[in-house]
Order: C-alpha cells, then structure tokens, then sequence
C-alpha cells in the first residue's frame, strides 16, 4: 500500500474558489453558535468573563474583576438581550452602579467596556455602546497619616478581623490589595525573613 496524494486543487484558482466555500461555510456556524441566538447580557457576561477573559488575566485581576461584575453589574442587567444593548441602557446601568460606592461605576464602566468590545471584535453586536456612555471618575480623598498611638489603636482593633495579615501586609510593607491577593508562598524569604 502506497501513500500519495488523493486530493487538493488542481490550480491556484480552484484553491481560492474553495476557500470562499469554508470562509462562507464558517460564517454560518458562529452565527448559528452566537448570532441567531438569543443572548441575554447576563449569559454573554458570564461566558464571556469565565471562558474568555479568566484565561488573559492574573488571578488578583481575575477576583477584582469578578466583583465588580457580579456585586456592581450584574444585580442591574435585567432581562435585555446582548443586541438590544444601547448607550442610553448602559448609562442607566452605571447610573445605578454608581450609588453602591465612590468607585463602582468607573469599575463597572472599565469592565463593560472589555466585555463589549470583545463582542463586537466577534461580531457579536455592530457597535460598543460603552464608548459613548457617560465616564465616572472618583475623586481621591487625602490621604491621613496615623502617629503611633494611632497606628496602635488601629492595630488593636484590627487583629480581630479575620484579614489582619493583609492589613500587616498593607501597613508595613505598603502592598495594595491586589499585590496582596498575588503573592505566593515562593515570594516570602524565611530565612532572611524578607518579602
């Protein structure tokens, strides 16, 4: 038994022409997959977030983003299906969003943004409504500088709560939350007793 060549195109034009055919062909099954679907805008969130976005991003980005979607977003959605998703639904969204905390609309706003665009790079929807939705910005309180018998005090109060080694972790070596969130057992130096 031999092995040889049993099919392909004869000519450049023929491969083309086959070409049109599976590009064609492929076309149809995503808009069978996505467009002639009904998708809620909380399904594609949920898809979207866990099977797309969970992959690209660090896992202390992954738990920021995962709030913001399910405690500042998702409890607004509704009913609406991703195609029926307009500028004017998305500022009402934000809107609402934006009475939870000083932040949540920004987040919010940062998140959908990412969200929609994935799904019109997909071709999910013909534009991202967020583009022209209305911005948040927070404004930054200053910042209080505790004296010792402040720091103290605070401390003693804390070591109750059950996240006392990441207010440590804050306070002494001036990690952010999401620094926090990241570390690893292989970043900690016991030897040297160094982070």
């Amino acid at each position: 038994m031999g092995y040889g060549k049993k099919g392909g195109y004869a000519t450049a034009e023929e491969a083309e022409k086959g070409k049109i055919i599976m590009d064609k062909l492929f076309e149809e099954q995503k808009n069978n997959a996505f467009g002639k679907r009904t998708v809620l805008l909380s399904e594609f969130l949920e898809d979207w977030f866990y099977n797309i976005q969970c992959n690209k991003i660090s896992s202390a980005c992954k738990m920021n983003m995962e709030h913001t979607l399910k405690q500042w977003i998702m409890p607004f959605v509704g009913d609406i299906e991703l195609n029926q998703c307009n500028t004017e639904y998305i500022d009402q969204l934000l809107e609402k969003a934006s009475t939870l905390t000083t932040t949540s609309a920004e987040k919010a706003r940062e998140v959908l943004s990412i969200a929609f665009n994935y799904a019109y790079q997909n071709n999910l929807i013909n534009k991202n409504p967020v583009k022209q939705a209305k911005k948040y910005s927070h404004t930054k309180k200053p910042l209080k500088i505790l004296n010792d018998d402040e720091i103290k005090r605070f401390l003693l109060c804390a070591s109750a709560n059950s996240r006392f080694l990441e207010i440590l972790l804050a306070l002494f070596c001036g990690l952010s939350r999401a620094e926090i969130y990241g570390l690893k057992f292989s970043y900690f130096d016991w030897d040297a007793k160094t982070l």
